[in-house]
């Protein structure tokens, strides 16, 4: 009974912090300096490894430019969030798909994975970036 009961803790709590996640919130000035600046770095999306650089303003507009990105397309819209642990994501919705990098960022470096879906295929990557200035 006792394992019964601490199984359904567990599960609520993995599903309130799961939906706290959810839905982006602003982020607070803090976050935004734990990830402002210029990045570059590199993804790894199907076989192929391509550079690319990330520009994150301010809290007005967090999320300015993004370089070689994994879909092409005028973005239809961007949301920003950190989840528990620190994970920061950044993800921009175009005509057909999306595409969403979720990692931790750590003083000047951030890693992670990239997941894309453009139509009813979705991908799986890895990504690693620093932050130049």
């Amino acid at each position: 009974m006792r394992v019964l009961l601490t199984a359904a803790m567990v599960l609520g709590s993995l599903t309130a912090n799961s939906q706290s996640c959810s839905a982006p919130k602003p982020l607070s000035a803090a976050q935004v300096s734990m990830v402002k600046g210029e990045w570059k770095g590199h993804y790894d999306l199907k076989g192929e490894r391509t550079e690319f650089a990330v520009i994150i303003a301010s809290e007005n507009n967090p999320f300015t430019r993004i370089s070689a990105p994994p879909l092409d397309g005028e973005p239809m819209k961007e949301e920003y969030r950190f989840c528990g642990g620190g994970a920061f994501h950044f993800k921009k919705k175009v005509a057909g798909g999306f595409y969403e990098f979720d990692g931790v960022p750590e003083g000047n470096t951030m890693n992670g994975t990239l997941v894309v879906e453009w139509g009813s295929e979705n991908q799986t990557g890895t990504f690693a970036m620093t932050r130049s200035r």
